[in-house]
């Protein structure tokens, strides 16, 4: 029968885990690691929810980047100011266009960090009284909490689920 065929045709194409050892690839990462994140030694660096860490190419093309440009205000009308609002609605459409969003219905709005951002979101959230309901993760950014708070401060119901819990949602 087929049923043999096809089963060593889906076990073919299911990647192996853990992957083989690749030793050329295992070297590329371990001298990529050592010139561009010298930073981290010996360490095993897993905070990426607080800080993403820089590498000597970010930090050496920000330098530059900051030496050769004056940048000014976005909200004032200076031809540095305007050099800023060019790069950012640049920016801008290079992020929608990453997401194959539409400037038409999306923006992108750039905030001071994730807690910000949460705040925005929550505060301009047309929460309905009694009919809207705020759904999170128990695993989550501390931020979702304070959105919590804007939520039922606006009458919506709240509850924590776990990640079995949103295909119900």
């Amino acid at each position: 029968g087929g049923g043999g065929a096809a089963a060593a045709a889906a076990s073919a194409a299911t990647p192996q885990w853990p992957p083989p050892l690749d030793e050329e690839h295992d070297a590329h990462v371990a001298q990529l690691r050592r010139a561009e994140l010298p930073q981290l030694r010996d360490e095993l660096y897993l905070d990426y929810t607080g800080t993403a860490l820089f590498s000597v190419a970010q930090l050496e093309n920000h330098t530059r980047e900051l030496s050769a440009t004056l940048y000014g205000n976005a909200h004032t009308r200076s031809p540095c100011s305007e050099h800023t609002s060019a790069v950012l609605d640049d920016v801008r459409k290079r992020v929608l266009r990453w997401f194959n969003a539409s400037t038409e219905q999306y923006d992108v709005v750039f905030t001071s960090g994730t807690t910000a951002s949460l705040k925005l979101v929550a505060e301009a959230f047309p929460w309905a009284r009694g009919r809207s309901r705020f759904a999170y993760l128990r695993d989550n950014h501390n931020s979702v909490l304070g959105m919590r708070r804007v939520a039922s401060a606006a009458g919506a119901r709240w509850e924590v689920v776990d990640e079995r819990g949103v295909p119900a949602l």
